[in-house]
C-alpha cells in the first residue's frame, strides 16, 4: 500500500495500481481527504527485478504490505473485475519492447503469447502450512479443508514420510499456465461470455422469463410477450381473445370495474409478485382529537419518549438481525464439519 507522492511518475494509475480504502490521516488532511491518494499493487520488469536492479524480497520498496485475499476483500467484485485489481490479482500486457532506433518503448501490433503465473509465500509464517499450524505436516492440510490423496501411512516410502513427519515451516508453490493467447491490436478477442450475451439482445427469439405467485402468472406473461405475434402460434384471429385475457388478469383480484380498483390491483400484482423483506419498525405518535377540534400535538414529554423508544426499536430490529445471520452462520460451519469426510475418518 502506498501513497501517490510515493509512486514513481512513469507509473499509470488507471492500470498499473489500484485504489484502496483506507483510514490514514496524513497532515492536516482529514481521513476523506486522502482517499484517492492510496493505492495497493505493484509490478516490476521481468529482467530488472532478476537482475536485481528493481523491486526484490530483500530490499522491498518503502510500502506497507496488506494481508489481502480474494476472501476478505470488501469489493465482492475485486477478485474477478480485472478494473479493480489491477497489478493485485492482475496485470495489463502491453507487449511492449526496446527498440535501438526509438528512445521511447514500442508495443506490438500482434502476438502469439505464453503465460506462467507462479505463485509463493515469501514469508513461510505466511503459507497454510507454516510453522504456526500445529502439529504435523500431515495434519495441515485438515485445517485449511483440504485432504491428502494418501491418507494410507503405511504406503508411504521413507523419504515422503519424513517430509509429512515433519514439523518444520513448509512453503506452497501454486502455478498456471495458458497457452496460445493470440494478440491482435486491431481485432477483439473471442469472449464466451459476449457470445452468450447477444443471446440475450432483441435480435434473438426467446421466451420472457416470468417472476410470480401462480402457474396463471406465467401464462398472461406469455401472453404479453407475444402479442404481435400471437396468431403465428395459436392461429387466427386469436389476437382478440389474448388482449381480452390481458385485460381481464386485472379483475382477477378487483372487486369492480373502476379505475381506482384497477390501480389498486396493478400495486396488489406488483406486491405479491416480488418478495418483501422486513426494514424494521417505527412508532408513531397516534393521539386522536374530538370531532371538530384540531389535531392533537405531543407534548414535549411524549416526543422524547417515542424517540426513546424508537432508538430502542431500532436497536432490538438490529439484534434481531444480527442473530438471525449468527444462526445461520453457526448452521454453515456446522454443514461444513458434517460434510467434511476427513471428520469422520478421523472419529
Amino acid at each position: 500500500m502506498r501513497h501517490i507522492n510515493d509512486i514513481p511518475d512513469d507509473v499509470d494509475l488507471e492500470t498499473d495500481v489500484t485504489p484502496f480504502v483506507a483510514y490514514e490521516e496524513v497532515g492536516t488532511k482529514g481521513v476523506l481527504a486522502t482517499q484517492a491518494e492510496i493505492f495497493i499493487g505493484q509490478r516490476h520488469g521481468h529482467s530488472g527485478w532478476d537482475a536485481g536492479k528493481g523491486w526484490t524480497e530483500d530490499t522491498p520498496p518503502l510500502a506497507q504490505f496488506l494481508d489481502l485475499t480474494i476472501m476478505n476483500a470488501a469489493n465482492p467484485l475485486f477478485p474477478d473485475y480485472v478494473p479493480h485489481n489491477a497489478s493485485v490479482f492482475s496485470i495489463v500486457d502491453s507487449f511492449a519492447y526496446k527498440d535501438a532506433t526509438s528512445a521511447d518503448p514500442q508495443c506490438l501490433t500482434a502476438a502469439t503469447a505464453d503465460y506462467f503465473v507462479i505463485s509463493w509465500h515469501s514469508d513461510l509464517n505466511d503459507g497454510p502450512l507454516s510453522k504456526n499450524k500445529a502439529g504435523q505436516s500431515r495434519d495441515r492440510p485438515s485445517a485449511i479443508f483440504l485432504q491428502n490423496s494418501n491418507p494410507d501411512p503405511m504406503s508411504e516410502d521413507d523419504k515422503i514420510s519424513a517430509l509429512l513427519d515433519s514439523e518444520d515451516p513448509a512453503n506452497v508453490l501454486i502455478y498456471g499456465v495458458i497457452s496460445n493467447v493470440k494478440y491482435n491490436v486491431t481485432t477483439k478477442p473471442r469472449s464466451l461470455a459476449d457470445e452468450a450475451a447477444l443471446k440475450f439482445t432483441s435480435d434473438v427469439k426467446i421466451e420472457p422469463l416470468s417472476l410470480g405467485t401462480t402457474p396463471l402468472d406465467a401464462v398472461l406473461t406469455f401472453l404479453e410477450a407475444h402479442q404481435s405475434n400471437i396468431e403465428n402460434i395459436f392461429g387466427p384471429r386469436t389476437s382478440g381473445v389474448t388482449g381480452d385475457i390481458l385485460q381481464l388478469a386485472t379483475l382477477l383480484y378487483a372487486a369492480d370495474d373502476s379505475y381506482d380498483s384497477r390501480v389498486k390491483v396493478q400495486d396488489l400484482l406488483y406486491t405479491n409478485n416480488w418478495a418483501s423483506s422486513q426494514g424494521g419498525f417505527e412508532w408513531k405518535f397516534d393521539g386522536k382529537a374530538p370531532a371538530g377540534e384540531p389535531p392533537v400535538a405531543p407534548t414535549k414529554e411524549q416526543v422524547d419518549a417515542l424517540n426513546s423508544l424508537n432508538d430502542l426499536q431500532a436497536l432490538l430490529d438490529t439484534l434481531s438481525r444480527k442473530l438471525k445471520s449468527k444462526r445461520w452462520t453457526l448452521f454453515a460451519e456446522w454443514w461444513k464439519f458434517v460434510s467434511d469426510r476427513s471428520n469422520y475418518n478421523a472419529a
